[in-house]
């Protein structure tokens, strides 16, 4: 298949699999507020109003809506430009996977006025599958960017 069309497939899958996450933790999890898997793992409901890590809890989500859709907005034009221009891949999949990410937290946003978190491994905030796709994105993007500049060097 086609790169192209396998990152446009990866970054639908994503939202639609992040959503459909939350919704499950909106329908089974919110009335328990967290249940037990593991001894360092737990599915938690949480709303989050601010960014990540829980910063900026209080913030008007407007404001924080904004300014995740004007962000999100000139990422995903970057990633659709590098694409045209023939861009190395792994550049392009991980900007993929952090617009998707980015966009199931806007989703959230707009639907909710919090992002839905849910993913507690007790030693770290809780997060959820959107969080995961741009964590995978931005550390593929780190490994671009060091691979490349270490390829220049040479």
């Amino acid at each position: 298949m086609h790169g192209k069309r396998l990152r446009q497939i990866v970054f639908l899958s994503s939202i639609v699999t992040d959503q459909a996450s939350k919704l499950a933790a909106d329908k089974w999890l919110m009335h328990l507020g967290s249940l037990d898997v593991t001894g360092f793992f737990a599915l938690t409901y949480a709303e989050n109003t601010g960014i990540s890590f829980g910063m900026l809890q209080g913030v008007d989500n407007r404001l924080l809506l904004a300014l995740n859709a004007l962000l999100t907005t000139a990422l995903y034009a970057y990633w659709k430009r590098i694409e045209r221009t023939g861009a190395p891949a792994l550049e392009s999949w991980s900007l993929s996977l952090i617009c998707a990410g980015a966009c199931g937290n806007i989703i959230d946003r707009i639907l909710r006025g919090a992002v839905v978190d849910f993913l507690d491994f007790k030693f770290w905030p809780i997060f959820n599958l959107a969080d995961s796709v741009i964590t995978v994105g931005a550390i593929l993007y780190l490994a671009g960017t060091l691979t490349h500049r270490k390829h220049d060097a040479a």
